[in-house]
């Protein structure tokens, strides 16, 4: 039996909608030394059935791990210690693969023999939109060179795990392992340990990927106390990384600009948190904006002047100077968006 060359990791979670538009993606790459790890995390629909049919029909291709539910990083990890593969590719069981892409990818993992691949991404919106985010071909060939790949690649590109082929070897070597106690940020926080020992990177424009967002609802929903934990986990490992190649490799140029650019990230993340705050049924909103406000100014105090034009400045002058105002700022949008959809419902009810 020739050794396994890629084990694609697949962690599912209530799935059966659409795991077997997943599979059969990765199935019909015509690749023969791969093996899928599907780790069901203690799904209360049929997606242990789906994947029990699939394992009888592709017999040792699918291996199926069945666990309590532990979350989406111990579901991974469970992957990471059954994966025998000489890389890894994690796949989100909403998500797929595009035709006759995976064996293109891997001839050019193994060409450049390259601790981290990344692919480029295609997005599928709530509305069906296909949306296609290109990356130029890179190759960034020492530890310090490895670097700009954070300054060259967005948060979403760098930050997911998805869309990337990693090598076993580096992760088992170091005991890399995504955080179980992280909600938010698990990715990046795994991808910063990653880059640390990485030696060659290289991005590619071959678009392998498709995110669909479509089911997802983590981008509207108001975290309260989770996002105050988990973003300092993320800013902390940013600022540990921008630190390590400082130290080791006298970066100190490229670590400003990183971090001025987190802080750009980081003034949305805040402001999209007080945007889902208000669409929430949380009570004492304003406690909570407060917390927000407070905890923003801890980390970043200048994070509120990167934000750019439109509703978001608003929210940052605000916030600087007037919260209450900001308070009551949003109540009153949130209100009136609120009426127009209670009168958009009520006329398509009496038509």
């Amino acid at each position: 039996m020739p050794a396994i060359c890629l084990s694609i990791i697949i962690p599912v979670y209530n799935a059966e909608a659409f795991l077997k538009r997943c599979l059969d993606s990765i199935l019909s790459q015509n690749i023969d030394n791969i093996e899928i790890i599907c780790i069901n995390d203690g799904s209360t629909d049929n997606s242990r059935e789906v994947l029990d049919q699939y394992q009888v029909a592709y017999g040792p291709v699918i291996t199926v791990i069945n666990q309590p539910n532990k979350g989406v990083s111990a579901a991974r990890n469970a992957g990471i210690d059954k994966a025998t593969g000489q890389y890894i590719m994690f796949v989100d069981a909403d998500d797929y693969l595009l035709p006759d892409t995976l064996k293109t990818g891997l001839s050019e993992v193994q060409e450049f023999d390259s601790d981290l691949t990344i692919f480029s991404t295609q997005h599928s919106t709530r509305n069906g939109k296909l949306h296609t985010n290109v990356t130029a071909k890179k190759q960034y060939n020492s530890p310090l060179a490895c670097f700009k790949v954070l300054l060259d690649l967005d948060d979403l590109a760098f930050g997911s795990l998805w869309s990337k082929v990693y090598k076993k070897e580096i992760i088992k070597q170091h005991n890399l392992k995504l955080d179980p106690q992280l909600r938010l940020h698990e990715d990046a926080c795994f991808n910063y340990c990653y880059l640390k020992k990485c030696t060659c990177v290289q991005t590619l424009p071959l678009v392998l990927y498709c995110y669909d967002i479509s089911f997802s609802n983590t981008t509207c929903k108001f975290y309260g106390d989770v996002f105050f934990s988990c973003e300092k986990i993320h800013l902390d490992a940013i600022r540990d990384v921008c630190n390590f190649y400082a130290k080791q490799y006298c970066s100190e140029n490229f670590t400003t600009i990183l971090l001025e650019r987190k802080l750009q990230v980081f003034s949305y993340n805040i402001v999209f948190q007080i945007y889902n705050l208000f669409r929430s049924r949380e009570n004492k909103k304003y406690y909570h904006l407060t917390r927000l406000s407070q905890f923003a100014n801890e980390q970043f105090p200048n994070w509120s002047y990167n934000l750019e034009s439109g509703i978001p400045k608003i929210v940052g002058i605000l916030s600087r100077h007037h919260l209450f105002i900001l308070y009551l700022f949003l109540s009153l949008v949130f209100f009136v968006e609120r009426n127009k959809k209670q009168k958009k419902i009520k006329k398509n009810y009496f038509l």
